[in-house]
């Protein structure tokens, strides 16, 4: 983008060369028009520099799936895709300061530990394990028995960071347990 004072000797340029002033205007509104035109195309595609935008990853169908008990966090194995910052080993995303976000995690579940067992998975501050927006978009499933297989539930909220790089995971609240089926369970973070 040109900056104010070359824009300036370009319209300057444009209107030196006419024989009357109606010319000279002419010229100079049609550089202003295609200005302002350059600068609505900005705006509704303003540049992503510096900024994320997603990252997904899933529990690989290789293992045995992951149970899922008291305090567990969920991990997921499964190559990580996209340029949010994503730990497998820790579980942790890794959000920017001011940032808005999309966090979503969709799972199929099985091997609940007894009948009617609830089985709570939130998405949690990563240090202190605070549950974000008290619960809300929070999964919860039960288990009609020990065998049954609850699939594609989802635990799906909206968050703003604050000041400070923020590390965020999905994390079992709940005193029930359930298996995380391999293969069937995967998040979404999406910068919005």
């Amino acid at each position: 983008m040109a900056t104010a004072f070359e824009i300036l000797t370009g319209f300057l340029q444009a209107a030196s060369g006419e024989a009357s002033l109606s010319s000279a205007l002419g010229k100079w509104r049609q550089q202003v028009n295609i200005l302002i035109g350059q600068i609505e195309a900005q705006q509704s595609h303003p540049p992503q520099a510096g900024t994320q935008t997603f990252v997904q990853t899933e529990m690989s169908s290789a293992g045995a799936g992951q149970v899922l008990g008291p305090g567990t966090t969920v991990l997921f194995d499964g190559a990580p895709y996209g340029d949010i910052s994503y730990n497998p080993a820790t579980g942790f995303f890794r959000l920017l300061p001011g940032h808005n976000y999309r966090l979503t995690a969709h799972f199929a579940l099985g091997n609940y530990n007894g009948e009617g067992t609830n089985v709570t998975i939130d998405w949690v501050d990563a240090v202190t394990n605070a549950v974000l927006h008290d619960g809300h978009g929070a999964l919860c499933t039960s288990g009609g028995n020990p065998a049954s297989i609850n699939a594609n539930p989802t635990a799906d909220t909206f968050h703003q960071v604050g000041g400070t790089v923020q590390d965020v995971k999905l994390r079992v609240t709940t005193l029930g347990s359930a298996t995380a089926l391999p293969g069937a369970c995967c998040a979404l973070v999406q910068e919005i």
